[in-house]
């Protein structure tokens, strides 16, 4: 995933045991961050760009796990027994998300202070990919709640005024860094962008088609990451 100061991506090589590898495009280099035998995954950057927070997976671990940029020092954020997908960071960084999928739950991990996790939604129907809006008042999210994967858009952290977003598949959601617009890949490759409007959380318009991909459409593996500005995409294509 990038970061949101667009300069740095953390990535899984699924070649190298699943472990972290950090990619700098302003000094073009790629060197590998972690060396675990917990198959590190799923990182996702705090909005200071200092810390990655990523889980794992293996017969002993099951652990939510932060690493600060520069340092090989692992921190565990959590390590209850279900395996937990890391999703976002609220926007001040005091929160993590994340969702289990036994049993289907969403969650915030407080990253400081002596607050418990909470859990802000306990109901079935999978839901993965959560992005919380620049501005803090929405989440956007892929859901086969109805049967296949689409787009919603909800109220955060209440997860009211929950509303579709994508028509006839969709997920990968992601926003753009001033919460105008959301970005999506199609069931048939396409990226698409929806322009919001980011005070009443509603759809502006059609979506409208960026350009075809030779991306393989899945809800669980991260496919791609943008620029804060929308205006450039780097996405894995292929076989997953």
């Amino acid at each position: 995933m990038v970061e949101r100061r667009n300069a740095r991506l953390a990535v899984n090589d699924p070649n190298q045991r699943y472990d972290l590898w950090l990619a700098n495009f302003s000094e073009m280099t790629f060197v590998r961050w972690t060396l675990s035998p917990d198959n590190p995954r799923d990182p996702v950057w705090a909005p200071d760009s200092r810390r990655i927070a990523y889980r794992v997976r293996s017969l002993e671990n099951r652990e939510l796990r932060e690493v600060v940029v520069g340092s090989s020092k692992e921190s565990v954020l959590d390590s209850s027994k279900f395996i937990k997908y890391p999703d976002d960071w609220t926007r001040d960084g005091k929160w993590l998300l994340y969702h289990t999928d036994a049993p289907d739950t969403v969650a915030l991990l407080p990253m400081s202070g002596h607050e418990g996790t909470r859990v802000i939604l306990d109901k079935p129907g999978g839901r993965n990919d959560m992005r919380v809006s620049p501005n803090g008042r929405w989440i956007a999210y892929g859901s086969n709640v109805n049967g296949a994967w689409e787009i919603y858009l909800a109220s955060f952290p209440s997860f009211d005024r929950a509303r579709q977003i994508s028509n006839g598949g969709g997920v990968q959601v992601r926003w753009r860094r001033d919460g105008k617009e959301l970005f999506y890949l199609t069931s048939d490759s396409k990226m698409l962008a929806q322009a919001i409007d980011p005070l009443a959380g509603k759809q502006i318009g059609s979506p409208r088609v960026l350009f075809q991909t030779a991306a393989n459409p899945a809800p669980e593996v991260y496919l791609y990451s943008v620029t804060g500005d929308g205006k450039r995409f780097l996405i894995r294509e292929g076989d997953q």
